[in-house]
């Protein structure tokens, strides 16, 4: 309720701008409301829809975070489907419509919701048992048919008995997410895990490998591959789940710095076609060839993505898409950790100067928790900086 408040205020500013008025606000919250009691309606009509097998075990998945977390969570189902194949899967998330996209090709999900369809006795109607799902993992034991999953998915007692046994001396930390998420990121490194085999570890099943079999469109990267001999992408936004009072967060690169990038780019290497990609948040570059953020589908999106020869971008939800389409990312790190959110193929380039103060302070991501007027670490990784570390690669691709 508070992140709707938050968002509400924020339109309330946006509109009044432009229409003191307050009519033009007005008719935006009856479509929203007009919207959104349809998409919930469509959406209870389908979950009545699902057809139930008795003879399979159903796995109700409560997933937390953005589209990222979605990305990497959906990693871990693939594991117990795999070892699981009794089950089926019902998956809530925070934006059904990136879930969808998400799971398309994930046989043993029969449907993706969103995360507000799952309280109350709504999600226990059909579920056998319920995993939630964020930085964590962990099983609801208030709600678990044992002896349909004892007969039908032994192993997946096994994972619910790792998963009960494991998380005990994480207690502090998953009763207090995600304020205490910045601490435990520490503590994991320092125990050797991160965000792609902590949830692995706790279920006792092997790190699954980043790679997926995401939906992709090749059309738009079709028409770009005609128009530059190669291209690579940028994203300057972040991801929209997380709601801020301001038009940018603290883990984004500042555009002065994006805009000087393209520049130096275009001086040595002026035939390489630059993309901007992403979501409607990201501001536009000057200087590239195509701004895209914003006018894609997710399956345009990633189509773009796969055949881009380098994506360079915050550590954010493309990131994760890229690690599983195969693409090399450059991802520049201000308050997040590399060493839990990095992946090791990837160029991950931070500010040495700057400690990791995710989760340090609850506004974080809005305002710099050594209360500097502006993000001192992202300022730090200059246009240079990252020059340095891609010219290496485009050397070799470029000749």
């Amino acid at each position: 309720m508070r992140k709707k408040l938050v968002r509400l205020k924020q339109k309330w500013h946006e509109y009044l701008e432009n229409d003191p008025s307050g009519w033009s606000f007005f008719c935006y919250c009856v479509k929203y409301c007009i919207v959104k009691l349809y998409w919930e309606l469509g959406d209870l009509y389908l979950l009545g829809k699902i057809p139930v097998d008795p003879e399979h075990v159903t796995i109700a998945v409560r997933l937390t975070g953005g589209l990222g977390d979605t990305v990497i969570h959906r990693r871990f189902l693939e594991q117990i489907a795999a070892r699981c194949p009794g089950c089926d899967f019902i998956i809530y998330c925070a934006v059904a419509k990136q879930g969808r996209w998400i799971f398309e090709n994930a046989p043993y999900v029969k449907g993706v919701f969103p995360l507000v369809m799952s309280s109350g006795n709504r999600i226990r109607r059909h579920a056998d048992i319920i995993l939630h799902m964020n930085t964590f993992a962990f099983f609801d034991e208030e709600h678990c048919r044992f002896e349909k999953i004892r007969k039908l998915a032994p192993a997946l007692l096994e994972m619910f008995s790792s998963c009960r046994e494991k998380r005990k001396i994480w207690d502090c930390f998953i009763e207090r997410h995600p304020s205490l998420d910045g601490a435990f990121a520490r503590q994991a490194v320092m125990q050797g895990f991160n965000r792609y085999n902590f949830i692995s570890h706790l279920m006792g099943i092997p790190a699954p490998a980043p790679a997926l079999d995401l939906p992709i469109t090749l059309k738009r990267s079709a028409e770009l591959s005609q128009r530059h001999r190669c291209y690579i992408t940028l994203n300057t936004g972040f991801d929209s789940y997380f709601i801020i009072v301001g038009k940018t967060a603290t883990k984004c690169y500042p555009q002065k710095l994006w805009e000087r990038l393209v520049i130096l780019l275009k001086e040595k290497y002026p035939g390489l076609g630059i993309v901007q990609v992403g979501n409607k948040i990201g501001k536009h570059i000057a200087g590239v060839d195509a701004d895209l953020a914003g006018k894609t589908r997710l399956d345009e999106c990633a189509g773009i993505l796969k055949n881009s020869r380098l994506h360079i971008d915050i550590e954010g939800g493309l990131v994760h898409i890229c690690a599983a389409l195969g693409t090399r990312c450059v991802t520049l790190f201000g308050p997040t950790s590399v060493e839990y959110f990095g992946y090791p193929h990837n160029i991950n380039l931070r500010d040495d100067q700057c400690p990791a103060c995710w989760w340090s302070t609850e506004n974080w991501m809005v305002h710099c928790p050594r209360k500097h007027p502006r993000t001192e670490c992202m300022h730090r990784l200059t246009p240079e900086k990252i020059m340095a570390a891609v010219s290496p690669i485009l050397d070799g691709v470029i000749q």
